[in-house]
């Protein structure tokens, strides 16, 4: 199967593989802030190309990075590899991660231009050690 260039289309996000049945610290038991902010971050990106999600950096103390970006598997804490795997997503390579603010993470699986989303990650704990 040939893989789908996404940078020139638009973001798109869907919520139907959201992991309503995980109970922990990436949960969907939003808060009134945390829907705000989920609501803000995605609003925020809906009429931006995948390219240019890709490109937005923030700068921190000792570099400037990308904001968002794909994050391999194997880098992801044990308790979501094992998720991944619960949820029938063991197969998965990479899952994109969009950040909002310093700790705020939601993860999903890009499939083409979709982002599928899986966790909302309050805490920064799906990937501790990435800043």
């Amino acid at each position: 199967m040939q893989k789908i260039a996404i940078d020139e289309l638009r973001f798109e996000w869907d919520g139907s593989s959201v992991d309503h049945d995980y109970s922990g610290s990436w949960d969907w038991d939003l808060e009134p802030k945390e829907t705000a902010d989920l609501l803000a971050l995605l609003s925020s990106l809906r009429a931006l190309t995948w390219r240019e999600i890709k490109e937005q950096k923030f700068n921190s103390k000792h570099s400037t990075r990308q904001l968002h970006h794909s994050q391999d598997v194997s880098t992801l804490c044990k308790e979501a590899q094992d998720r991944l795997t619960d949820i029938g997503r063991g197969d998965q390579e990479a899952l994109f991660r969009l950040r909002h603010g310093n700790l705020i993470r939601v993860w999903g699986v890009l499939e083409g231009p979709v982002l599928r989303l899986l966790w909302f990650d309050r805490l920064h704990e799906v990937c501790p050690t990435e800043s």
